[in-house]
């Protein structure tokens, strides 16, 4: 895989990338689809919606903690052969949940699906060792917008599967065809490239971080059933967390960690993760809310526009057209401006977005208008976050460097789950089973909050950027590099100097 083999028309640059989106685009609507079904799923299967809802937290718990792992073992194995992978996982997990009538079959089939989350650090990278300098924003936000399109088509697919049919099994059959697609397709046009990195896996990191992500993703998503001062939430809690600090450790001094974490918490690598984490809270944030208020009666809430759960989610189908539009134009921003201040803009547009949804929402138009101008911000934030990290790291880091950086977009779209469910729960009076609006007003707010707080803490990276570029004297391929233009030469990619150059975000 090199840059400077055949050139890159336009017409061979979108088969290129879309063909790469076919496995993030399925693993997306997998994550969502099954959310609106999870009461048809409890009552197929004889069990309580709390246990129906461990087929949505299992696929989330396993795409967490395979990511960085298979990142890395892209890094160190080739990353086409990764990305195989993980795409033949994605088509059994579908291909399983299509044919079986089992509950325990359908967990299993959820946790092999997990893993299709790897396609998207692993798709980054690629395109980040393919792609011509030019191009590479570009290619990089439409990847990233596949994701954010995709989640919001899985409330839509998911909705329309359960008002049309009593069986889930043919949501996953469709999905089965299009994972068996993208496998085919990845296979045809991914060249085959000696492997980035070097040295061995790291199991004493791998597992520390795989008990960490285990405890603190399944705490934070049963903690609201379980109750959040519980003994069992604080025991998972406390071993994630703890797990998730010996992990940061050993990766400070370890020899050949999974993650080297003293690049993982370097102001660089932190200019990425910092608002993908908000991204992925508000996220999950804003689907859940304009869904639950779309559906929810207001002759018996006082509240909610009384929709159907597919005409609920037809909702967000502005949300998707918007993010779509803004992921994939983000590169004319970032030529102005710059990714650093792309991320800040984007950071500042979903605040005043949450902000307008959490006191606009009695209508539809209001609820389709406020998460519009969150998916205005989503856009930005989705397409320059991976951008900017690819082209900060090593080449032989950029498969578990995109890894970490798209779990902190997973981990934000957890605690965006529980945001909602605590909010909603502080929110619902004694003996009654219904939330009040309040409820999702705060969660909308805390959302709010934290990209607010993104924004802020970028803000903050812009004077040592600012000092790196007048310590470095960056010649002039920098600016053009880091906006998205053609680099000078292939052959500085990755180095120290031009990663060090590369910080330079136009700031």
């Amino acid at each position: 895989m090199t840059r400077a083999d055949t050139p890159w028309t336009t017409p061979r640059l979108l088969l290129f990338v879309g063909g790469l989106t076919l496995g993030p685009l399925t693993y997306a609507v997998l994550t969502t689809s099954v959310i609106p079904l999870v009461p048809k799923l409890s009552a197929h299967y004889g069990v309580s919606q709390a246990s129906a809802s461990l087929i949505v937290i299992v696929a989330l718990v396993a795409g967490t903690v395979a990511t960085p792992l298979l990142g890395r073992l892209g890094d160190l194995y080739g990353k086409r052969r990764m990305l195989l992978v993980v795409l033949s996982l994605l088509f059994s997990g579908c291909l399983l949940a299509a044919v079986t009538d089992s509950f325990a079959l359908l967990l299993v089939a959820r946790l092999l699906q997990g893993p299709g989350c790897a396609a998207v650090p692993l798709g980054f990278a690629v395109i980040a060792d393919t792609v011509p300098g030019a191009r590479l924003n570009f290619s990089l936000g439409l990847l990233s917008a596949s994701t954010s399109i995709g989640a919001g088509l899985g409330f839509f697919f998911g909705g329309a599967v359960g008002a049309l049919t009593d069986s889930t099994q043919v949501m996953f059959g469709i999905l089965a065809a299009v994972a068996a697609l993208a496998l085919l397709v990845t296979r045809r046009i991914v060249a085959s490239a000696p492997p980035a990195g070097t040295g061995r896996i790291d199991l004493v990191g791998s597992g520390l971080l795989v008990v960490g992500l285990t405890g603190c993703l399944v705490a934070l998503s049963e903690g609201g059933s379980w109750g959040w001062s519980s003994g069992t939430t604080l025991l998972v809690a406390g071993i994630g967390l703890g797990s998730l600090g010996a992990w940061a450790i050993h990766g400070w001094f370890a020899r050949n960690p999974l993650v080297d974490t003293k690049v993982f918490f370097s102001r660089s690598i932190c200019v990425g993760s910092v608002p993908m984490l908000a991204l992925g809270l508000g996220q999950y944030t804003v689907l859940l809310v304009v869904v639950v208020i779309g559906q929810t009666d207001p002759a018996v809430a006082g509240y909610g526009l009384g929709l159907s759960t597919f005409a609920a989610s037809t909702l967000l189908l502005p949300c998707i057209v918007v993010q779509a539009a803004t992921s994939t134009s983000m590169t004319l921003l970032a030529r102005r401006i710059g990714l650093l201040a792309t991320l800040v803009l984007g950071a500042l547009i979903a605040t005043g977005g949450f902000v307008l949804l959490s006191v606009w929402n009695n209508v539809a138009l209001a609820l389709a208008i406020g998460a519009s101008v969150v998916s205005l911000g989503f856009g930005l934030l989705v397409s320059a976050s991976p951008a900017y990290v690819v082209r900060t790291v090593a080449l032989s880091e950029r498969g578990v460097a995109a890894g970490m950086n798209f779990i902190c977009r997973t981990a934000g779209q957890a605690l965006g789950t529980a945001t909602v469910a605590a909010a909603v729960t502080m929110a619902t009076p004694a003996g009654t089973a219904i939330p009040g609006l309040g409820g999702y007003a705060v969660a909308l707010r805390i959302a709010a909050g934290a990209s607010l707080t993104a924004a802020v803490v970028l803000l903050s990276l812009r004077p040592a950027a600012r000092r790196r570029a007048g310590e470095s004297q960056p010649g002039p391929a920098t600016s053009a590099t880091v906006a998205g233009t053609p680099a000078s030469s292939e052959t500085t990619a990755g180095t120290p100097a031009s990663r060090g150059q590369e910080l330079n975000t136009r700031a």
